[in-house]
């Protein structure tokens, strides 16, 4: 069932809070009921409380986590409950017993409702740290736990961070507030915050005109490396060959001064 909801008008700006709890009879018991009361009233005293709203949903079913989002259409989604690791989260099924659902199944859920609002989710569960990096491939914070997590150690982390939230901090500064709060219970490095990796574009590189290197030695001489710029007098240098030939060297060689004046070779 829904819970009494904070008194929030008619602000387009509201965020909702889904809290989804599940806590099957054969596990161990849970203070759910203390984390989401703590809850409701750090937001109710907040300075914005008039920005958020809290809907609760108990004994989560599979199905019935993916309804809630589809009724309440959160921007904030809650999970307080046991988490199994690889293996899931843990949620009720119809007789009230243990049902997981995977890390998978989630980051498929979660990738829908991240185009329906969901901004931010917290796994408040053991070992949830998997399915929290599955869902953070699409919604923009994720927080899940890297390993067990005491009952007070999650309660005093949640409340810290809602009452972080609803003071209109944002997500960063609520998930070291939380944190903080845990070093007293030794837990300041259970909670992991995941942000979904952003897509930067590289600018295309302006086309840079490169300048040849230039053929023209000045007073130095050209070696063989300069080879590539040594070319255009191939029809004189032919020309020289085969006069050598035909006549003597001082007849060819008067020829070629006369031909050098005349051409400006």
């Amino acid at each position: 069932m829904v819970s009494e909801q904070l008194s929030y008008g008619n602000n387009p700006d509201v965020k909702t809070i889904l809290i989804l709890a599940a806590n099957p009879t054969s596990t161990s018991s849970l203070r759910l009921d203390e984390e989401v009361r703590e809850i409701d009233e750090g937001l109710r005293r907040a300075n914005k409380r008039e920005e958020f709203k809290l809907e609760q949903k108990w004994a989560v079913r599979s199905r019935d986590f993916y309804r809630a989002m589809l009724d309440c259409q959160p921007q904030i989604v809650h999970f307080s409950g046991h988490g199994a690791g690889q293996d899931g989260i843990v949620l009720d099924d119809e007789t009230g017993q243990p049902a997981l659902i995977c890390a998978d199944a989630l980051g498929s859920m979660f990738k829908l409702f991240a185009t329906k609002g969901v901004e931010c989710v917290l796994l408040n569960a053991c070992y949830s740290e998997v399915q929290a990096k599955a869902i953070s491939q699409h919604v923009n914070y994720v927080i899940g736990m890297n390993q067990a997590v005491g009952d007070k150690a999650a309660i005093a982390f949640s409340v810290a961070f809602y009452d972080a939230l609803a003071a209109g901090q944002q997500v960063e500064f609520a998930y070291e507030l939380g944190c903080s709060i845990l070093i007293k219970y030794l837990e300041q490095q259970t909670p992991v915050l995941f942000k979904k990796e952003q897509i930067s574009i590289i600018p295309s590189q302006p086309e840079i005109d490169i300048i040849p290197p230039n053929p023209y030695q000045g007073l130095a001489a050209f070696g063989e490396e300069d080879a590539a710029f040594f070319f255009g007098r191939e029809t004189f240098v032919n020309g020289l060959v085969e006069a050598v030939k035909k006549q003597p060297y001082s007849k060819t060689a008067h020829s070629l001064i006369k031909h050098t004046k005349r051409s400006g070779v």
